[in-house]
């Protein structure tokens, strides 16, 4: 075979092989890639088996963020908190999770509860009690169908030495478009 029909034959071969993948890469996938809206809110939590003189309150921030991509709708939360700085470390909760709903009116379509968050709130960002966090949890996705959607959160702990059982802080909900 002569070097220009080589040189077509080449170009052509890699034409064909490349051209579904090169096509494939000029599309959005299905529905496009989500955009995620966010909404912020804050709560201040009182430690409840304290009383003494020191500051003892959790400074929550909890942004929930939700998108839609088509029928399924997409969410994660992000929690952070400033909480006190007892000068060593201490347990203060017997557990605690973060649970994100994804939701039609009041109908949860999908639900994730994540105890990570308790290690993060009892170890802070240093051993000798800041404590001081974040954690974010994973994407939760529910097919949604059609209609309104909002994903929102929730904080539950359980104090030690309060015997009281989990306490459930709510947080603002985001709107999935």
């Amino acid at each position: 075979m002569s070097l220009p029909r080589h040189a077509l034959a080449v170009s052509l071969a890699l034409t064909l092989l490349a051209g579904p993948c090169a096509a494939a890469a000029g599309r959005a996938a299905p529905g496009g890639t989500p955009t995620y809206r966010c909404t912020t809110s804050e709560k201040s939590v009182d430690t409840p088996s304290y009383s003494g003189p020191w500051a003892d309150n959790w400074d929550f921030t909890v942004t929930v963020c939700a998108a839609r991509s088509g029928t399924k709708a997409h969410a994660y939360a992000k929690a952070s908190w400033d909480g006190p700085a007892a000068g060593f470390k201490e347990d203060f909760f017997n557990d605690a999770y973060l649970t994100l709903r994804v939701e039609r009116g009041h109908r949860v379509l999908k639900a994730g509860s994540f105890h990570g968050i308790k290690n993060r709130l009892e170890n802070g960002d240093n051993f000798w009690g800041n404590h001081n966090g974040s954690y974010r949890t994973p994407v939760v996705t529910a097919h949604v169908g059609r209609g309104r959607v909002v994903a929102d959160s929730s904080i539950s702990l359980d104090w030690r030495n309060h015997g009281s059982g989990y306490q459930r802080h709510h947080f603002a909900a985001s709107p999935a478009r």
